[in-house]
Parts: structure tokens; C-alpha cells; sequence
């Protein structure tokens, strides 16, 4: 059966990445882990979830040199929660999770983006343990809420960087709703190296 009849909400171009991965024929698959990885990129922007909602986002990553990247863009809608986990000797990758819908930059001093609507993301739960892991993740909102969040780097030598930007609609000047973000929890092991962006936007 198809994915999507199986756990609702799930986009059919994601249905396709599924299978083409598990083709009789070899030739038919994707060739490697990062042209999988990649696939989730245009699922999430080619307009099939129509700027829908997007459900309970779990990535589950363990192997020596794995990697996985990908996009998860809600453009009017929500994201549930998100669970993140990267395990193993060399482990990469790079996610990019929006509930944000921008329109265009703003003209004036600085040139901010104007996000106009968009919505919340569910409480986030990143965990990376691995040697020498890579890991950056980025979420962004606008009008809306990321809730709590909880974040552990663990590993020798092990790298994660985090964005976290509530921004509040319309900060041309009309009426805006304001970003909010709930509580952080970072836990950081031994010799790792972690930077990080926090911002919860107030509008007009």
C-alpha cells in the first residue's frame, strides 16, 4: 500500500520517493543516499502539500558516514512535532523545516522579508551522537509559535548548529501577529562545537 494510505497527510510526491526507492528495477532507484535525501527536497516545494498542514516530522538517522538532507515547507499551514535524530561516526546532514510564507522584501532601510501569514511548529527534539557529526537544522514560523525545544550534541569532535526565527507578519507596517518561541533546552557533550540563532520577532 501506498505510504499516504497508510499515515494521512502525507504528501503524494513523497508516495513517489518511497517508491522509486524500492523499484524492481536497480537502475530505476535512486542511485545514492543523497539523491534520496534530495528527493524530500522537491516534495516539499513542488506544491503538491498545496500550502497545506504537514504532520509529525521524525527523522531517524544511524550509520557511519550517513546523511540526509532535507526541506519541509508548510507555506500557510502548520508542522506537528519534530523529532530529529542523528547517530554515528561521520553523520551529516542538513534540514530546513518553515510554517512561514514570505512575500517579498520590504523597500526601506535594511530591506527586511515580509513574511505576510503562516503558522506554528509543534515542540522540537534534536539528538546528535556521533564522532565528527554535522549536523545544522534551521525551523522558522511566521505569525506563529515553535514550541519547546530541546536540543543535545553529544560525540569527539562532534559539530551542530541551530536556527530557531518566530517571525512576526507583516513588518511593513499592517497589523502583524507576533513570533513566539517557547523554552530551550541545549545540552552539550565533551570537545563539540556548537553556534546557534534565536529570534522571536515582535510586529507592528
Amino acid at each position: 500500500p501506498l505510504p499516504s494510505s497508510l499515515v494521512p497527510g502525507i504528501p503524494p510526491a513523497i508516495d513517489r520517493a518511497l517508491l522509486q526507492s524500492l523499484s524492481l528495477n536497480p537502475n530505476e532507484r535512486q542511485q545514492t543516499v543523497q539523491d534520496f535525501g534530495h528527493a524530500f527536497d522537491y516534495d516539499a516545494t513542488n506544491g503538491d502539500g498545496g500550502g497545506g498542514n504537514i504532520g509529525n516530522i521524525n527523522i531517524d538517522v544511524n550509520g557511519t558516514n550517513a546523511t540526509f538532507s532535507g526541506s519541509f515547507v508548510a507555506d500557510d499551514g502548520d508542522v506537528g512535532n519534530v523529532d530529529i535524530t542523528m547517530q554515528g561516526t561521520g553523520v551529516s546532514g542538513s534540514i530546513w523545516i518553515s510554517a512561514g510564507y514570505l512575500s517579498g522584501d520590504v523597500a526601506g532601510p535594511g530591506g527586511f522579508d515580509d513574511y505576510v501569514r503562516g503558522g506554528n511548529v509543534g515542540d522540537v527534539t534534536v539528538d546528535i551522537n556521533g564522532t565528527a557529526a554535522t549536523v545544522d537544522v534551521s525551523i522558522n514560523t511566521s505569525g506563529g509559535s515553535i514550541g519547546n525545544v530541546s536540543y543535545s550534541l553529544q560525540g569527539a569532535n562532534a559539530s551542530g548548529w541551530i536556527g530557531l526565527e518566530a517571525h512576526a507578519t507583516d513588518r511593513s507596517g499592517a497589523p502583524s501577529s507576533n513570533g513566539t518561541i517557547g523554552g530551550i533546552d541545549i545540552v552539550l557533550g565533551d570537545n563539540v562545537n556548537f553556534s546557534g540563532f534565536v529570534l522571536a520577532d515582535v510586529g507592528t
